[in-house]
């Protein structure tokens, strides 16, 4: 005869369960936000660039990121097993085994982005001739795009980190990291999109400076 497990008394949702829950994913979930935020604060300052350069750089940002993420998000993916095997890790009392862990994860994870960076770098013009044949959208995708995955190390890496941090029941790192991420690229953004502090104007696709100061020499010679 099977006997039924035993039930613990009192209501259904414990207070102390809930306020462990909600202190482990409120930080989690504003730092998946502050990923978006990135992207909202690279289209915000591509708007404020004169056209043409402003409807090429926005026209290409999604297919832009929906390549990125292809290859970078698959990668990631890394930090499912990282999280699940430092969070057994831990319930065991074996925090040393949970470095472990997060030393091999980092390993992989920078080995694998680094031979997807040098597979996925040198496609990403073929990929864009595929889209559209308008030259200015490649050149200006082209460029944002391989710079894009030139991070992808750092990006793959850091999702290790994350899990690692999130297995141990610290999720509040990952979000004061992004913090300071989306800190850092507001700013950079507009030091190097714009030229402002005597920085170089690099537009939308790292070359637009020279481009224009080409363009606007021409037509002085012109004249």
């Amino acid at each position: 005869m099977r006997v039924a497990a035993p039930t613990r008394p009192g209501t259904f949702l414990a207070l102390a369960d809930v306020q462990r829950i909600m202190f482990l994913a409120v930080p989690a979930m504003l730092a998946l936000l502050s990923q978006t935020a990135i992207n909202l604060v690279d289209t915000y300052f591509m708007g404020r660039l004169p056209e043409p350069e402003r409807s090429d750089g926005q026209a290409m940002l999604s297919f832009s990121l929906t390549l990125l993420w292809s290859v970078g998000g698959f990668l990631s993916a890394i930090s499912v097993g990282t999280q699940a095997l430092v969070g057994r890790r831990e319930g065991q009392s074996h925090p040393h085994d949970s470095g472990s862990v997060l030393a091999n994860a980092i390993v992989l994870a920078a080995c694998a982005s680094t031979v997807a960076t040098f597979v996925s770098y040198p496609l990403i013009p073929f990929v864009f001739r595929l889209v559209s044949s308008d030259p200015d959208y490649i050149r200006i995708g082209t460029a944002y795009s391989q710079w894009r995955f030139i991070g992808l190390v750092s990006m793959v890496t850091t999702a290790a980190y994350k899990a690692f941090y999130d297995g141990t029941g610290r999720t509040y790192v990952h979000f004061c990291a992004a913090i300071g991420m989306n800190i850092v690229n507001a700013l950079l953004c507009w030091l190097l999109i714009f030229g402002n502090a005597g920085f170089p104007r690099m537009g939308v696709e790292g070359a637009g400076y020279r481009v224009k100061k080409s363009r606007c020499k021409k037509r002085v010679d012109n004249k």
